[in-house]
């Protein structure tokens, strides 16, 4: 028998922000996505398939004429139509008849993390790596649902082991990176990202987290070229003009650095980090109006949030362009 996972997850209040990997078809016409930072999506890029009625569902569930992949295929049918509840018993469905079936399994898991449901996700996840150990999507999601539910050291295991069977797999590596960031392990992180980029070329977040950990490692240069280059895949990544523009500042280069924050602010309009960085670069500038204006935006945007510190920081910034 297969042990669960119970009691791997430890529900924290600020859930982590994934983002989408592109669909990767599997057999048994399974479509599969991964998490990363987004909520995650089951088979979004899939062509528009018929909506299964809603008065037959119960019916055709507890018919024996159909068969465990059937129940997969319909399972996948209300997914894509966002009506979780009945994917999720189809593929419980599929499961029952078929406990094999890897792939409902882990649609089964992401079905659930769609629904919030992250301790089944990831009894799910853990399941579909049981019945197939070379399933490496499978590793990356448990590791992505259980570094959301606040357990690390528990991910970085079975990431680990997702990249023994599957090192070729981007968002496995990118996964890695963001648990081992939350672990502080900073410079192994850095060649996770390093590794997510290089197998995962067009994913503007790995390209993004690796500027991070470049700048955390002291080496803006390469920062300055991984947040370009997040930028180049992203034409609207506020957080990547951002971080450009907090190198920019730091190289003293403020025209530069004032419209790589005007165009994180264009990206993002309830970004505070971004009014921030404008109105140091103003101030630099010696335009001390059009800083105090820029701080004063940051401070009511930070204050809504709830960011006390950073309240306290843009105004001791106004008080110095406004003497």
């Amino acid at each position: 028998m297969i042990a669960p996972l119970e009691a791997e997850l430890m529900l924290v209040s600020k859930w982590k922000h994934w983002v989408n990997e592109s669909v990767a078809k599997m057999a048994l016409a399974g479509l599969a996505t991964s998490l990363m930072i987004g909520s995650p999506t089951l088979a979004q890029q899939a062509p528009p398939v018929p909506t299964p009625s809603t008065g037959s569902t119960v019916a055709q569930l507890n018919d024996p004429g159909i068969t465990a992949d059937q129940h997969l295929d319909r399972g996948l049918d209300f997914a894509r139509a966002q009506r979780l509840p009945e994917a999720i018993a189809s593929f419980q469905q599929s499961i029952r008849i078929n406990p094999s079936l890897t792939l409902a399994h882990y649609n089964l898991g992401l079905a659930y993390r769609q629904s919030d449901r992250l301790q089944d996700a990831a009894n799910s996840f853990y399941t579909a790596t049981q019945v197939d150990p070379q399933f490496g999507l499978a590793y990356a999601n448990l590791g992505a649902v259980l570094l959301e539910g606040g357990n690390p050291e528990r991910a970085l295991s079975y990431l680990d082991q997702g990249v023994r069977v599957s090192p070729a797999l981007g968002i496995l590596h990118y996964n890695r990176g963001l648990t081992l960031r939350e672990l502080n392990r900073n410079r192994d992180a850095l060649g996770a990202f390093q590794r997510a980029v290089q197998f995962n070329a067009d994913s503007p977040e790995a390209s993004f987290y690796l500027g991070l950990s470049y700048q955390e490692q002291n080496q803006p240069v390469e920062a300055k070229q991984s947040f370009e280059r997040a930028i180049a895949l992203n034409g609207n990544y506020a957080e990547a003009f951002y971080s450009l523009g907090s190198i920019q500042l730091q190289n003293q280069t403020w025209l530069d650095a004032l419209e790589s924050f005007k165009k994180s602010a264009e990206a993002n309009r309830s970004y505070a980090n971004a009014y921030y960085g404008a109105g140091l670069s103003f101030m630099a500038l010696g335009n001390n109006e059009e800083a105090e204006q820029m701080f004063t935006y940051a401070r009511d945007l930070f204050e809504y949030q709830s960011n006390q510190e950073w309240v306290n920081r843009s105004n001791s910034l106004l008080q110095q362009v406004s003497s």
